[in-house]
């Protein structure tokens, strides 16, 4: 047989195969499996973003029936399991909105689309009204960068699993007035898991800059719920450093000016005041003028005598504002062993006190360390009525261990949010999940090793929240 016979089967056979690839690869390019790349435009105006899957309940949750009504939602959770969204606009109302796979609606049957509903790309958005639906249209016309680093990770946890991402500018709508204490977190992701009635989670978390692509470092404990007693405390904040906490707040001319007018903190106190270790509780208080109490501890090493020094000056400034200077009892005068700072109680002209702090030589059940050496001396600040001896002597202060002192790049949270909330003491844009629940533990490491002094480094944090 010739080469010339040859020709022509082959030929015929060439265009065959590459038809029967054209063919596939022709349909898959018209339609594109689904990968939820519409959550890259939605993460652009979202404050808080969730992932959930589908097919673990026999009914779909009160979201569902609430935004496609009951015999929709149910249409659609009957069909076989996938991965669902919500999120939180950040534009002050509280109101998810609900998102789904495009995808779900479709089929030999489609299903109508909700008339709240919106199509972004791969995704059918269903808002709770028809102002919340223009909302999200408008802020879908506003241009957005391309998800980058730790941001793209997070995504592609949202796409994959249950996860929750929150970031970008909106969530100062969330978080209110406690923004700037949550500089170092403002963007991040968890991967949730469920433990029995309650929800743990592990992640990163960065403020909004560059940041590495993914997880790194090794896992942090989670916080021991033994470790924080008393049914009156609403909040335990402890830290190897008081930095992440005040920092933004110090950054606004509005607060560090009449810090450094009204009761003489300026730079260096306010150096003195960063560096320290320290633990931060809020108690509830059942009478009184206050519902509730705060107080904070802190670590003062071997600069006693700078601490001293700004003692006299907030001293002379509080008098100079009118408040009045109340002895201590004996009891706190005792633990002062003597010193002329160990206790200041102020007062309003009425009688009413209004903070004051105590100096602690040796605290409380803690009079020698392992080694036999005495533990650093500490002050306890507070607002609101003066605390019991005994409160102060049951503060943890895990931080200020040996284990723990040096460690800049720590801190942990313990929070009643349902007890925070009966008193008006959260944020109105906070999600009702969290309002409901009884408590909230995290724990967050730097992961730069400078406890966040990089302005952008990325921290790990792990976390558990009892539901109700």
């Amino acid at each position: 047989m010739t080469l010339a016979r040859l020709r022509p089967p082959l030929l015929v056979t060439g265009l065959t195969l590459a038809l029967l690839l054209a063919g596939p690869s022709w349909l898959l390019w018209r339609t594109p499996r689904s990968h939820a790349s519409g959550l890259e435009r939605l993460a652009a105006s979202a404050a808080l973003l969730q992932s959930f899957r589908s097919g673990d309940l026999a009914t779909p949750p009160p979201l569902w029936s609430q935004r496609l009504g009951p015999g929709l939602a149910q249409q659609l959770w009957l069909r076989p399991s996938l991965l669902w969204w919500q999120f939180w606009g950040g534009h002050g109302d509280g109101a998810e909105f609900l998102v789904l796979p495009a995808g779900a609606f479709g089929g030999v049957k489609p299903l109508p689309l909700p008339p709240k509903a919106l199509q972004v790309d791969d995704l059918v958005v269903v808002a709770a009204d028809p102002l919340n639906r223009q909302w999200l249209q408008d802020q879908l016309r506003l241009k957005f960068a391309p998800p980058q680093g730790q941001q793209r990770h997070c995504l592609n946890q949202l796409k994959s699993s249950e996860a929750v991402y929150w970031g970008g500018p909106t969530l100062g709508a969330v978080l209110g007035p406690l923004t700037p204490l949550f500089l170092p977190f403002q963007q991040g992701c968890f991967v949730l898991a469920g433990e029995g009635k309650a929800l743990t989670w592990q992640g990163q978390a960065s403020s909004l800059g560059p940041s590495p692509a993914g997880p790194g470092g090794r896992s942090a404990p989670l916080i021991e719920p033994t470790a924080f007693q008393g049914a009156d405390a609403l909040l335990l904040l402890q830290g190897g450093r008081l930095a992440p906490l005040v920092d933004g707040l110090l950054a606004s001319r509005l607060v560090s000016e009449p810090l450094q007018k009204s009761y003489g903190l300026g730079p260096a106190q306010l150096g003195l005041l960063r560096q320290a270790p320290f633990e931060l509780r809020l108690r509830s208080q059942a009478q009184g003028p206050y519902q509730a109490s705060l107080e904070l501890q802190l670590a003062l090493g071997a600069n006693a005598s700078d601490w001293r020094a700004l003692l006299a000056g907030l001293r002379k400034s509080l008098l100079a504002q009118g408040l009045e200077e109340k002895e201590a009892s004996a009891q706190w005068q005792r633990q002062g062993m003597g010193d002329p700072f160990s206790a200041s109680t102020w007062q309003r002209g009425n009688g009413t006190v209004v903070g004051g702090w105590r100096w602690l030589n040796r605290p409380p059940g803690r009079s020698q360390g392992a080694s036999g050496q005495t533990q650093p001396r500490m002050l306890l600040v507070f607002l609101g009525p003066e605390p019991k001896l005994d409160q102060a002597g049951s503060t943890s202060l895990l931080t200020l261990d040996p284990v723990h002192r040096g460690t800049a790049g720590m801190l942990g949270l313990w929070a009643q949010p349902q007890a925070l909330h009966r008193l008006g003491l959260l944020p109105q844009g906070i999600p009702p999940l969290l309002k409901r629940s009884r408590s909230l533990q995290i724990w967050a490491r730097a992961l730069d090793g400078d406890g966040w002094s990089s302005g952008h480094g990325p921290s790990q944090l792990t976390g558990r929240l009892e539901l109700p």
